[in-house]
C-alpha cells in the first residue's frame, strides 16, 4: 500500500501487525478488519495512514459561493436577496439566501449539472489554495536540503547517498506535480533500473504538454554522482526513454555538462525518432530551484527554460 512504500522509501519505522478497522476491500466490496505493518502514533499507539498532498490539499474550484455567483446572480437580484445578504451581521438574511438556492436547486437540478459541465471545461485554471502554507517554512527546509546536497562527497561511495538526497529535493521542488517518486524501479525481468521514476499528474502547462508531447505520464531522473559524463551514460539513459516511460528524462549529476557531453545529448536528439530529450540538471541547477521554491515561486518554470534553451539550440 501507499504507507507501506513511503515508509520503505523515507525509512519510516513500522510495527508489525497493527490493527485497523473499517477497511473497504474492493475485491470482496465489503468493509473489513484487518492487521498491517504500519507506523503508529507515539501517543496511543494507534495506526497511522500517509496520505498523497495532492489529495488533502485544498482545491476551492467547485463550491457553494461560486456556484451562487454563476448560477442564482441574476435569480438573487430578482428576489432582492443578494442585497439582504450582504446587509453587515445579518444571518437571517444569508439563511434565507441559501432556502431560496436548495429550494431552487432541487427543483432545477440541471443547475447543477451545468455548473459542473462549466468547471470540467475550464479545469486548467483549477489551482490549488496555498494560503494554508507557511511560506518561512520553505526557506529552512530548501536550506536545509541545500546543505544536504554539499555534504555528499562526488563518488562512488556516496552514491546511495546522493540518490537518496536529489530524491528528497525533486520531491520537495515539485510535488504535487510529479507524484509517488520511487528509487531504483527495477523492469519486471530485471535487466534494467532506473535511479528515480515520478508520475506526472500535473495540470500545469509545462508537465502537461511533457505528458501529451513526450508521451510522459511517467518522469525519469538518473542520478550520477561523478564530474564527468561520460557517453555510455546518455546512452544507458536514452536507451530508458521510449512508451513505457515518455521520451523526455533528466540526468541529475554534481557539474554542469561539458560540451562533449552537451553534443552527445543533442545527437541522441537528433538520432531518435521519435525524438529524445535528455537535459541536465547540476548541483548549481539545484541551488538556483531551491532558492525560488524558498521565496514561494514555482521552480517548473526553471525546467521550464531549460527545455526551451535545449530546444532552440539543438540542430
Amino acid at each position: 500500500g501507499y504507507t507501506q512504500k513511503q515508509c520503505a522509501i523515507w525509512n519510516i519505522p513500522v510495527n508489525k501487525g497493527v490493527p485497523v478497522t473499517h477497511i473497504f476491500d474492493h475485491e470482496s466490496r465489503k468493509w473489513i478488519d484487518g492487521h498491517f505493518d504500519l507506523p503508529t502514533s507515539m501517543v496511543d499507539n494507534s495506526a497511522i495512514l500517509l496520505v498523497p498532498r495532492r489529495i488533502v490539499r485544498a482545491l476551492p474550484w467547485i463550491n457553494y459561493d461560486d456556484f451562487v455567483k454563476l448560477e442564482f446572480a441574476v435569480y438573487l437580484r430578482a428576489k432582492g436577496t443578494k442585497r439582504r445578504a450582504a446587509i453587515k451581521g445579518s444571518m437571517s438574511a444569508a439563511a434565507a439566501v441559501k432556502r431560496d438556492v436548495v429550494a431552487v436547486t432541487r427543483r432545477e437540478i440541471e443547475r447543477v449539472d451545468r455548473y459542473i459541465r462549466v468547471k470540467e471545461e475550464n479545469a486548467v485554471q483549477a489551482q490549488p489554495s496555498t494560503g494554508f502554507v507557511d511560506d518561512a517554512g520553505f526557506r529552512a527546509e530548501s536550506d536545509q536540503l541545500k546543505a544536504q546536497l554539499k555534504s555528499v562527497s562526488i563518488g562512488r561511495n556516496d552514491a546511495a547517498k546522493y540518490q537518496q538526497t536529489v530524491l528528497e529535493i525533486l520531491n520537495f521542488l515539485f510535488n504535487p506535480e510529479l507524484i509517488d517518486g520511487e528509487l531504483e524501479v527495477r523492469t519486471l525481468d530485471g535487466t534494467e533500473r532506473r535511479d528515480i521514476i515520478f508520475t506526472n499528474d500535473s495540470d500545469m502547462t509545462f508537465w502537461d504538454y511533457v505528458r501529451s508531447e513526450h508521451s510522459g505520464l511517467f518522469v525519469m531522473f538518473e542520478t550520477k554522482n561523478t564530474q564527468d559524463l561520460g557517453a555510455s551514460a546518455l546512452n544507458q539513459t536514452a536507451t530508458y526513454l521510449g512508451d513505457r516511460l515518455g521520451r523526455l528524462g533528466f540526468v541529475v549529476t554534481r557539474l554542469r555538462p561539458s560540451e562533449s557531453a552537451v553534443r552527445k545529448a543533442f545527437s541522441i536528439y537528433n538520432d531518435s525518432n521519435p525524438r529524445k530529450i535528455v537535459l541536465f540538471i547540476c548541483d548549481e541547477d539545484i541551488a538556483r530551484m531551491l532558492d525560488q521554491k524558498a521565496v514561494g515561486n514555482n521552480p517548473t518554470r526553471y525546467i521550464q527554460n531549460l527545455y526551451r534553451r535545449f530546444r532552440t539550440s539543438v540542430q
